[in-house]
């Protein structure tokens, strides 16, 4: 079975629905798993994207325009944004796409909006030029663009033959379509003349700051989740080959990431820092730690070689299981697993259904230098690392189907990537 990874890259980046909508029609094509990857900066991708053989990537904030550093190709609507949301990586060679341009025009496209129609864009950033682009695109004329910098988008007026006016003047038009891209509620849209029955798009899916103003005049309101969908929907298209994708994301999906995020597992190979890190974001986070391993010896009255050489390896695989079933039933705690949790399904399942798993990522040669050969049963009187690379090609799509985040722990210390994830972590589940 050939598999194939994807996954969306960003900082903060926990709280990206994209594996949620994609998994549910990746995981459903043999071999194709969907992950986060929390970046400190664009340095720490490539080894990943290598690492794991990644096809694809989705790019969110703030690395929109950093990723066009490290990418073969261009297409014409990266070129003109000079920003990317999708990166697909075949051949050798990588081709950076934007997706957000159909995050516009599709919901626009839906209703049938006539293009005589007067438009007000809001925001001057990567959003905003995706907006214009569109609405260029599909033919509209009557285009106004506000920001409360006017030389921010100075540049937009210029490409693309689109008027500009000043937050003071924003009342002198009657507007028949407004898309929102500012985040935050800023006062200036109280002076907003919206045409009662017209059309009120908001970018960002979280704050909605535009949708009251809907509702008051009487106003069809198109949330950002469906700029999300559809943008996803090509996206997911460029990524797989596969067309028609229903993407969706429900309460139920999100009540499913709440019940997981209490309880965090670390997985990855040896020497990924897993039990360090472990106890630095427990504490961080407030939460009990376990090691399952050192649960394990605890529990069995001998070390985990002791385990290995009198029982050998499936009687401590067996111990493991049971171990992980048993810590991962408790809230507010942090589990750092064995380098070979991932090797039985069971425990794949286990952690897939109960628990928020961030796979900490290192190479093989970066694991070497860290790592106790005496303490290491696997790794005696053998080539260290041969069987370092060796476990890591035959585990790494298995790290990677369970992982719900993940990190590249080469370029720091154990407690700057716990304070990084406990950082991204906060900023999602609100500890």
């Amino acid at each position: 079975m050939v598999e194939k990874n994807f996954a969306v890259v960003g900082n903060p980046v926990s709280h990206s629905f994209s594996p949620v909508s994609f998994s549910k029609y990746l995981d459903d094509k043999n071999g194709f798993w969907y992950s986060r990857i929390l970046l400190n900066d664009i340095g720490d991708l490539d080894s990943l994207v290598k690492g794991f053989d990644l096809k694809g990537i989705n790019v969110t904030a703030p690395f929109k325009q950093d990723i066009l550093e490290m990418v073969d190709d261009k297409v014409e609507e990266v070129n003109l944004l000079n920003v990317a949301n999708t990166i697909i990586f075949e051949k050798k060679r990588s081709i950076a796409y934007n997706t957000d341009v159909f995050g516009v025009f599709s919901p626009l496209k839906k209703r049938k909006v006539s293009l005589d129609k007067t438009v007000l864009v809001l925001g001057g950033g990567g959003a905003a030029r995706a907006v214009v682009l569109a609405l260029k695109k599909m033919g509209f004329s009557n285009i106004y663009i506000a920001n409360r910098t006017v030389d921010k988008i100075r540049h937009i007026v210029l490409n693309h033959d689109v008027k500009a006016i000043e937050f003071d003047k924003i009342d002198v038009v009657d507007y028949d379509i407004i898309i929102n891209t500012i985040p935050v509620w800023i006062d200036i849209f109280n002076s907003l003349n919206i045409n009662t029955g017209s059309i009120v798009f908001d970018a960002n899916y979280k704050t909605r700051p535009l949708e009251n103003i809907a509702k008051k005049y009487n106003c069809e309101y198109i949330d950002g989740f469906e700029w999300l969908i559809e943008q996803g929907k090509k996206s997911y298209e460029l990524m797989t080959g596969f067309k028609d994708g229903e993407i969706e994301i429900t309460e139920e999906d999100i009540a499913q990431i709440r019940f997981k995020s209490k309880r965090v597992a670390l997985v990855g190979p040896m020497g990924s820092w897993k039990s360090s890190v472990g106890k630095y974001l427990a504490e961080l986070l407030n939460y009990k730690f376990c090691d399952i391993d050192n649960l394990i010896e605890q529990k069995a009255g001998m070390s985990i070689t002791e385990i290995f050489k009198t029982e050998g390896e499936d009687y401590f695989r067996k111990l493991e299981t049971i171990a992980l079933s048993d810590t991962i039933q408790e809230d507010n705690i942090v589990v750092a697993t064995g380098g070979g949790i991932i090797k039985r399904d069971d425990n794949i399942d286990i952690l897939r259904k109960n628990s928020w798993n961030i796979l900490l990522y290192a190479s093989p040669e970066e694991c070497q230098s860290r790592i106790s050969i005496a303490k290491r049963p696997l790794l005696k009187g053998k080539n260290v690392l041969k069987v370092l690379t060796d476990l890591f090609e035959e585990r790494k799509n298995r790290y990677f189907k369970v992982s719900d985040l993940i990190i590249n722990t080469e370029k720091s210390s154990s407690l700057k990537i716990a304070k990084r994830l406990y950082e991204d972590y906060s900023k999602t589940f609100a500890v």
